[in-house]
């Protein structure tokens, strides 16, 4: 679901993240999401192994993890949020 940069980032961090892969039967393809859009990020806790995001997808924010649900979607660390 994440890559290493995402899986680390700190409680709190917003970033934008990159759409590598996305499940054609999962919510956030339901929602938008399609192979190499550029999504943004908000990371809601601090655990590497299960990190828990706010995916915003257009108007919609999706909180995911690293649920089964989510197991054939693919994100990758794409850049900082400048606030």
């Amino acid at each position: 679901m994440f890559d290493e940069k995402i899986r680390h980032s700190p409680k709190g961090h917003k970033f934008f993240a990159k759409a590598k892969s996305v499940d054609r039967q999962g919510k956030l393809y339901a929602l938008g999401l399609r192979k190499s859009d550029i999504v943004l990020c908000h990371m809601l806790n601090s655990n590497s192994k299960n990190p828990l995001v706010d995916v915003t997808i257009g108007s919609k924010i999706l909180t995911i993890s690293n649920e089964t649900e989510y197991y054939y979607t693919w994100l990758a660390y794409e850049g900082e949020e400048n606030v």
